[in-house]
Parts: structure tokens; C-alpha cells; sequence
């Protein structure tokens, strides 16, 4: 029996939800069983366990063991899982050899929802399936929504998050057709986990909500417990701490009534995290250790291992280093023995943090490689992210050049999240404000169309009549020009509507690219003030480089915002701007390098420009830094139209590229982002090293606007 890696978010918080019930809802994690016997207090249920028991050893009839074999099943599921699986498989034989179907359901199901509060998700994954296979000659449809349901929290569990939301969505519209409040608002706060671990927040918000909403109506306390519980997560990952631990504390009062000490712990898990974010570490300690007594409690092995690792993590930032080894350590044994990658990953950044403070660079630098196989084959950026980062601290004094390395991995991992969240938000913006103004414009065309026409029939008619009638065509004259002078004063209303309008799209565009800029600038400033935090020259002049990128594309939305041309970009004041912001970077002056520039005055697209301008930055960068032995020379910067595209054209009378230099083998960050965009335009790209540098690219299929 083998146990694959369960799911762990990237702030360690230990994802809870509802367990739906044929007669009750369960506090604990969510998982959909058949059928629950109804839980009393502690003393009346052990009582109820001793006497099915007994009973065991003295029946012999096969329909009674079998029915104590699932009660006992049922009981432990939760409180004791290890128990419940032995119970289970005793009860499976028997159901088997009577060839009991519904009892073999009611098992498989039991077993499942306790496979998976032990961690061993295939074996849970196996007896859902086993279920569902079996309801589906002999269930009513609530059944099978129960184990879709169950199948989708295995998935997420996994990390299977499009596997997961199309098990909830069936089991959904199975509820839903069966008016089960209960069952909806338990799937329903699945969907809000899911949406919460893709990281979109609202949807999380809203599917809580909801569920919320469907519980408070059915005044089910558990389900409320476990929903004000993921709502504290949603306010914690938005960083409202004081509404997350609102949550949380309302959450506990509930489940320390229910006797749950297996979710108790799940939130007490929840409300240490949140401290230690606020910075209140007593708070975040005590809490810990609160939420490590009662997994120990319910043999939560996964959970015990989260509680290590957060232990050891608080130990490490107060320079305990031992401390958080001895308790990292542990973490990492349970987290072995659970499969949990994550946890995995985490426990052996905290043991390469400790090794580090304690001067063992070596074991160090071991695990710190291991987790970052590990964060890798499970796809954990955010521990990658740390573990490269501690690597590169380790290797900064020793080994500056694969300190680099790390760092720059760093930089990659960062700026991918970066780029990526801003290009969605920028492209979905820009998106709408095209879709308006297209459909203003086609509104407005519309009217003035049935306006002419409506003016075209009224004269056709007057005319038609002129000679028939005077007074009538006096008296249509007079509606004539009534009716055209109403549809005038609306034509006229309408226009300064759309006017407006547009007015308002162009502002928030115009707010948009100041916005941009503004989140460039503070960047640009953070590797500005890093940098000058740094000893090491290798690593203050990536950060410089990339300073210098950033400042290429804040420049862009610079000139859009201030100028009010929201569409195109002047080519040459922008490069005018950005050589002398590199001049300006790299402290040389005018007189002793020359920059002659040779730009046409074209407007090209945003799109076109922030590609262009890398490329540009790139050269002039490396021309700046490595041509000039003296420092002094020429560089002439050259972008004309071609008539189908670009010609750019560096040059310098440097000291020329090496002789096995190739721009196509080159590993270097700034020649690897010029190959990246050459491509990415289609261009082509010529190099010659003689009496200095000359690059030529050839841009096709660019058309100033």
C-alpha cells in the first residue's frame, strides 16, 4: 500500500471543509460517506463501541456481524481510521461472500473517507471508485453525487485541480436536481477550495459565501464551523488579518462545542500561521504547539508534520538554529512517510536554513538540493523560489558564479509570476475598453443610419404631396421640422453620452499605464535599494541589469500617460529617453561616449515597442559595459523603415566580441532575452566583429500606426 502526496497550500494552511452525511455533516475534512451514526457525547459513543463489540464475539449470524462490522466501520471512520480500515476489511469479506451490494457501498465508502484521513490517497481513490462502480446498478443518484464528491476531494488533494472541479460540477448538478440544501452547500464549498488553491480569490470568496448562506439556513453548526474556517483563509491570503482571525475564533467556539479535536487543530493550524504573519510570535507558538497536542491526539500524521515544520520555521527566524534542526527533522521523517511533497520540500529548506546557521555549509547545501528535486517534480514554485534563494546565500561568498546561477533562477521564478499576473490583468483591461469603444462607435452609427432614413421617408412623402395639397404640405412641413429637430437635440444628447464615455475609457486607460509605470518605478526602486545592500559585484550588477529592463518598459507607460497618446509610442523620443537613462545608469558621460542617434519618428504599437525596446536596452547595455576599454568611443543607434518592417542597427568602435563568441550559444541573461524577442517577432539577426560591434535586426511585418 503505497501513499501518494497529499495537497498543502503554499502558506502551510491546512485546507478544511465539510464531510456531507447521508443523515449528518461531519466538522472534519471533506469527504462524503453514506451514511454517519449520529455523535453523542465521548462517554456514550466508547459505550456504544464496547457493546457492538461484545456483541461481535458472541453472534455467529452472518447478517449481524455484518451490520456491527459497518456500524464499527462508520463509528471509527473519523476518530480512529486505522481501526476503521481493519473493521472494514473484516466486514468487505462478509459482504462479499453474502454478496451484500449495498453493504459492500456502505464499506467502500467508509474505508475510502478513512484511507484518506490516514494520507493513503490511492487506497482512498480505489474503494470510492470500488463504490461507484457499485452504485451504479444499485444507488439512487445521491449516492453517486456522494462519491463524485469524494472522488473530487481525492484529485484536489493531489493537486488534480480541473480533475477536481469536474467531479464537484457533476456532483453538483446531481444535488441540485435532488433540492438537497445540504449536499449543495457542501459541494459548493469544495468549488470554493479549488478556486481558493487556483488562486482566485473572489471565486473562493463568493462559493464560501454561498455555502455559508445554504448551512445558516439548515442551521447545520458543523458545516458552518468548516466554512467560517476557509473564509479565514480567503481573509488571510487578502491580508485582512483582523477579519481572518474573527473567522477563525468563530470557527473554534463552534467545534470546541462539537468535541472535533481533528478540526480544532486544523484551525488552531490556521490561527498560528495568521499571527506569525502579523508578526505577534507568542501568539504564533502557542497556537502551534495547541493545534500539535490535539493532531497527536487523532494520529494526524500529515497535520504533525505541517506543525514541525512551522515550529521549526519560527525557530530558525529567531536564530534558535538547533531548535528548528531537532524539530525540522521531525517534520521531515513524517513527511517522508506520508508521501506529502510539499511538507518534503518545506522541512528540508528549514533544515538547510538551520545547517546554514549553525556553519555546516555542506549539509546544507545537501538538503537544500534535495528539496529543490523535490519542489521541482511536485511543481512547488514558492518553496523553489526559497530554497534558490538560500542556495544562492550559501554560494554567494564561496562560489560567486553559481551563486548567480541561483540567483538568477530566482529572478526567473519571480518575474514569470510577475509578467504573467500583469499581462492577464493589462489584457483583460485593454480588451474592455476595445469591446466599448467598438460598440459605442457601432451604436452610434446605428442611430445616425435610422435617423437619415427616418429624414429620407418624411421628405420623400412631403415631396410626393407638394402639389396636392398646400396646406398639408405647410402643415407636414412643420412636423418635418419638428420631428427633425427632436431627432436632432437626441442625435446631439446621444453624441455627448458616447463623447463622455469615451472621455472616461480614455482616462482610466490613460490611469492604467500611470498605474504600471508607477508598480515598474517601485520595482525599479527595490533593486536599486537591494543592490546597494549587496558586497558582491556580480550579483549588484544583475540586479542593475534588471533594474534597467524594468526602466525600459516603465518608459513606454510613461510616454502613454503623460502625452495622452494611448495607443502609439513614439519611437524616437522613447529611445532618446532610455539611452540617456542607461547613460545615466552606468555613470558615463556624453563627452567621452558618443551616442549618435539615426531614428525615424515612427508610432508604433505598445505591443510592438516593449519587445523592441528590450532588445535595444540589451545592446546598449553590453556596448556600455564591455566595448570601451578607455572609456571613451561611438555607438550609433539606427531604427528606420523599411517600407514591410524594421531595420535596427547597433554599432560601436569598440574593442570587439571575442573570437569564439556566438550570440546563438551565448548563456548570458541579457543575449538569451534578445534571442527570446528576436524570435518572438519573427527577425532576423545578423552579428559582425570588426573595428567593433555591428548588430543588425530585421523586424518584418511592423507598420507604424
Amino acid at each position: 500500500m503505497s501513499r501518494l502526496p497529499s495537497y498543502a497550500l503554499a502558506n502551510r494552511f491546512y485546507i478544511e471543509s465539510p464531510i456531507l452525511g447521508f443523515v449528518m455533516l461531519s466538522w472534519t475534512r471533506l469527504v462524503i460517506v453514506f451514511l454517519l451514526i449520529p455523535v453523542g457525547k465521548v462517554q456514550s459513543q466508547i459505550s456504544i463501541v464496547d457493546s457492538l463489540k461484545q456483541e461481535l464475539i458472541s453472534t455467529s449470524d452472518i447478517k449481524n456481524r455484518l451490520e456491527i462490522y459497518l456500524n464499527l466501520t462508520e463509528m471509527h471512520r473519523d476518530t480512529a481510521s486505522l481501526k476503521a480500515t481493519k473493521f472494514g476489511h473484516q466486514g468487505l469479506k462478509l459482504a462479499i461472500e453474502s454478496e451484500n451490494i449495498k453493504a459492500q457501498e456502505r464499506l467502500n465508502i467508509a474505508m475510502g473517507s478513512a484511507f484518506y484521513r490516514l494520507g493513503y490517497l490511492d487506497s482512498a481513490h480505489f474503494h470510492f471508485q470500488k463504490a461507484g462502480a457499485l452504485s451504479v446498478a444499485e444507488s439512487p443518484s445521491s449516492n453517486r453525487a456522494l462519491i463524485l464528491n469524494n472522488l473530487g476531494m481525492v484529485a484536489e488533494t493531489k493537486g488534480e485541480l480541473q480533475q477536481a472541479l469536474q467531479y464537484y460540477d457533476t456532483a453538483l448538478v446531481l444535488y441540485s436536481l435532488l433540492n438537497d440544501t445540504l449536499r449543495i452547500g457542501g459541494v459548493t464549498n469544495n468549488l470554493g477550495l479549488v478556486y481558493k488553491k487556483e488562486g482566485n480569490l473572489l471565486a473562493a470568496l463568493d462559493a464560501f459565501l454561498h455555502a455559508l448562506k445554504k448551512f445558516e439556513l439548515i442551521n447545520h453548526l458543523p458545516a458552518q464551523a468548516s466554512v467560517l474556517n476557509n473564509l479565514g483563509m480567503v481573509s488571510q491570503a487578502q491580508k485582512t488579518y483582523n477579519e481572518a482571525v474573527d473567522f477563525y475564533r468563530r470557527s473554534l467556539e463552534i467545534k470546541k462545542g462539537l468535541n472535533d479535536p481533528y478540526s480544532a487543530a486544523l484551525t488552531y493550524n490556521n490561527l498560528a500561521t495568521t499571527y506569525n504573519e502579523m508578526g505577534i510570535i507568542d501568539s504564533a507558538t502557542f497556537y502551534h504547539n495547541k493545534s500539535l497536542e490535539l493532531k497527536k491526539e487523532v494520529n494526524d500524521l500529515m497535520g504533525q508534520a505541517t506543525s514541525y515544520n512551522n515550529l521549526g520555521e519560527i525557530a530558525n527566524n529567531q536564530g534558535d538554529f538547533e531548535k528548528g534542526r531537532d524539530l525540522n527533522i521531525k517534520a521531515l521523517e513524517l513527511a517522508r512517510n506520508t508521501g506529502n511533497q510539499h511538507s518534503q520540500a518545506f522541512s528540508l529548506l528549514q533544515l538547510g536554513r538551520a545547517y546554514h546557521g549553525l556553519g555546516d555549509l555542506r549539509k546544507a547545501e545537501e538538503y537544500l538540493l534535495e528539496g529543490t528535486e523535490i519542489a521541482l517534480a511536485a511543481g512547488e514554485i514558492e518553496p523553489l523560489a526559497r530554497l534558490y534563494q538560500s542556495l544562492y546565500e550559501i554560494n554567494r561568498d564561496k562560489e560567486p558564479a553559481a551563486a548567480l546561477t541561483y540567483l538568477e533562477k530566482v529572478t526567473e521564478i519571480k518575474d514569470s509570476v510577475f509578467n504573467r499576473e500583469s499581462l492577464r490583468a493589462h489584457t483583460q483591461l485593454q480588451m474592455q475598453y476595445e469591446f466599448d469603444k467598438e460598440k459605442a462607435l457601432k451604436d452610434n452609427q446605428i442611430a445616425l443610419l435610422n435617423a437619415e432614413k427616418e429624414v429620407s421617408d418624411l421628405r420623400v412623402q412631403s415631396l410626393r404631396r407638394r402639389n396636392i395639397y398646400a396646406i398639408t404640405a405647410i402643415s407636414l412641413f412643420t412636423i418635418l421640422s419638428f420631428i427633425l429637430f427632436r431627432l436632432y437635440m437626441q442625435i446631439q444628447a446621444q453624441n455627448k453620452i458616447i463623447a463622455d464615455s469615451l472621455r472616461q475609457k480614455e482616462t482610466l486607460l490613460q490611469e492604467i499605464h500611470h498605474r504600471v509605470k508607477n508598480n515598474l518605478q517601485v520595482i525599479s526602486s527595490l533593486l536599486s535599494l537591494q543592490s546597494r545592500a549587496l558586497n558582491d559585484e556580480i550579483a549588484t550588477a544583475a540586479l542593475r541589469d534588471s533594474q534597467n529592463r524594468v526602466l525600459s518598459m516603465a518608459l513606454i507607460h510613461q510616454n502613454l500617460y503623460q502625452e495622452g497618446k494611448l495607443i502609439g509610442v513614439s519611437t524616437k523620443e522613447y529611445l532618446e529617453k532610455l539611452a540617456r537613462s542607461l547613460f545615466d545608469s552606468y555613470n558615463i558621460k556624453t563627452d567621452k561616449v558618443k551616442l549618435n542617434l539615426q531614428v525615424d519618428d515612427l508610432k508604433l504599437d505598445v505591443d510592438q515597442v516593449i519587445p523592441l525596446g528590450l532588445i535595444i536596452n540589451e545592446l546598449l547595455t553590453n556596448s556600455l559595459k564591455y566595448a570601451f576599454k578607455q572609456d571613451h568611443g561611438q555607438i550609433d543607434l539606427k531604427l528606420k523603415h523599411n517600407g514591410d518592417g524594421l531595420l535596427l542597427e547597433v554599432k560601436d568602435d569598440g574593442i570587439g566580441l571575442p573570437v569564439d563568441f556566438s550570440v546563438q550559444k551565448s548563456k548570458s541573461l541579457g543575449y538569451r532575452l534578445i534571442r527570446s524577442f528576436v524570435t518572438k517577432l519573427k527577425a532576423e539577426l545578423k552579428v559582425k566583429s570588426s573595428a567593433g560591434t555591428w548588430i543588425s535586426i530585421e523586424i518584418p511585418g511592423i507598420k507604424p500606426i
